[in-house]
């Protein structure tokens, strides 16, 4: 699930928090590619995006596609996503979330998605401190421009 919110005339810090996260989502779609697992992909904005795709490292070519066409946008996308995932929930093991901040909103978006018995993996794309402190929630972490920067080992 990637996250597209960044609000209207933000700084560029924020617009190139968005660009992290759009390639984070597509280093976890090549390693989820390449291990032969079943991905739905999630993207909302202006247009929702989801795509299932799985067996095979051609469908990686599929979700470069998405990730190259999926846009920034004003405002929340858990409203939309929310419905879009809810009748999946029972065939999905594990979600990864690469987010933008950690704040009440996304919060609660996970722990809807903790609560069907998924496990969840979230990434925060962000340099500035997050709304909330994450501090504490398993499996998240918070990827800024050092880190990012470092690359996959350090990751």
């Amino acid at each position: 699930i990637l996250d597209t919110q960044v609000r209207q005339n933000a700084r560029p810090a924020e617009q190139d928090n968005f660009e992290r996260a759009v390639s984070i989502s597509a280093a976890v779609s090549d390693f989820m590619a390449r291990r032969q697992y079943l991905v739905d992909i999630f993207a909302a904005g202006n247009h929702l995006y989801h795509l299932t795709a799985g067996q095979s490292v051609t469908y990686l070519d599929q979700i470069l596609d998405i990730l190259a066409c999926v846009e920034s946008y004003p405002r929340e996308p858990f409203a939309t996503l929310e419905p879009e995932i809810g009748p999946l929930l029972g065939k999905i093991a594990l979600v990864i979330c690469v987010l933008l901040d950690w704040n009440e909103t996304r919060q609660q978006f996970i722990e809807h998605l903790v609560t069907h018995g998924v496990a969840v993996k979230v990434i925060v794309a962000r340099d500035a401190p997050c709304t909330l402190d994450p501090g504490g929630v398993p499996g998240l972490v918070v990827v800024g421009k050092a880190e990012f920067a470092a690359g996959a080992e350090v990751l």
